[in-house]
């Protein structure tokens, strides 16, 4: 083919075909031009380590620590009362005495018998207070917070309510969940006006241990006298409770 015939050829299929053409132009010339700005656009800061994307955000499952209440009182020369019907033992203070008292069964949750300490007046004198444990049915083997609800305890969605209405009136209430000695457990702080209380509940199969710490002003955590704190004894009895029998209770 001579170059005249393929420069006809060239030239009508240009003629046939001019507006692809012009599209290809411009699209290369604008693909030039982007290619040019692009650089001078300002960046995105540096990451050193970015998040990496996920298909779903995490699942955060709580946990609870086996834990004990724990006290710095020295308690190597108190006494030990141990129970070898249901099968718990504690230490308690020298000077203390107890007042070991049976209850008759009135039900699937009632009392079965109730400890109370006698304390001396100087532990007593500035705090009105009083410390004591029972031991009550659990039967049907509720959880501590339904156990707690049919004796009437006041719960966190009826304190909630009670603020609502009343405000400072409603007084106070705490309550936490943990462990004691791998045994689920329930602390109980209430104070109001009218007297305050803080309370160790242990669920120990077919029973619960309550560990009731009691005073006729506001707070029993703050009550102090010169010798001792009540809140301290509290803790240090508490945390000496041993269990020797779990499985009498099944």
């Amino acid at each position: 083919m001579s170059n005249l015939s393929i420069y006809q050829h060239l030239m009508n299929y240009l003629k046939k075909y001019w507006h692809v053409v012009i599209i290809v132009i411009a699209a290369a010339i604008l693909a030039v031009a982007a290619g040019n700005i692009r650089p001078n656009q300002p960046q995105p800061p540096i990451v050193a380590n970015p998040p990496q994307a996920t298909g779903t955000p995490p699942v955060i499952i709580p946990t609870t620590t086996p834990e004990v209440i724990t006290s710095d009182v020295d308690t190597s020369d108190w006494k030990t009362y141990k129970n070898e019907v249901y099968g718990f033992e504690f230490k308690y203070p020298e000077e203390f005495s107890l007042n070991e008292q049976s209850i008759a069964l009135t039900g699937g949750n009632a009392d079965v018998m109730k400890i109370l300490f006698e304390m001396p007046k100087k532990v007593t004198d500035n705090c009105n207070c009083s410390l004591s444990i029972t031991v009550a049915n659990n039967r049907n083997r509720l959880k501590i917070t339904e156990w707690m609800r049919q004796r009437g305890y006041t719960t966190l969605e009826q304190f909630n309510k009670e603020k609502e209405q009343y405000g400072a009136l409603a007084g106070r209430l705490i309550q936490s969940e943990f462990f004691f000695h791998d045994l689920p457990a329930i602390e109980y702080d209430r104070a109001m006006e009218g007297g305050g209380s803080h309370v160790t509940l242990i669920a120990l199969n077919r029973i619960i241990l309550v560990f009731g710490g009691y005073s006729e002003s506001y707070n029993f955590n703050d009550q102090n006298s010169d010798s001792n704190n009540i809140r301290e004894l509290y803790d240090a009895i508490v945390s000496t409770v041993i269990f020797t029998k779990i499985k009498n209770n099944e």
